[in-house]
């Protein structure tokens, strides 16, 4: 954990496999289409 971290309160295995399952959700929804992700960061 870094230094400037007080507390983690998601760990990295759960986010990981989260992204599996949302990746793969995605391949279905969205095959032969295209798809564009837009990230807005304030």
């Amino acid at each position: 954990m870094h230094e400037d971290v007080e507390k983690v309160l998601i760990d990295e295995a759960v986010i990981e496999k989260r992204l599996d399952v949302m990746a793969e959700r995605i391949l279905e929804e969205f095959q032969g289409r295209e798809f564009v992700v837009v990230v807005i960061l304030k």
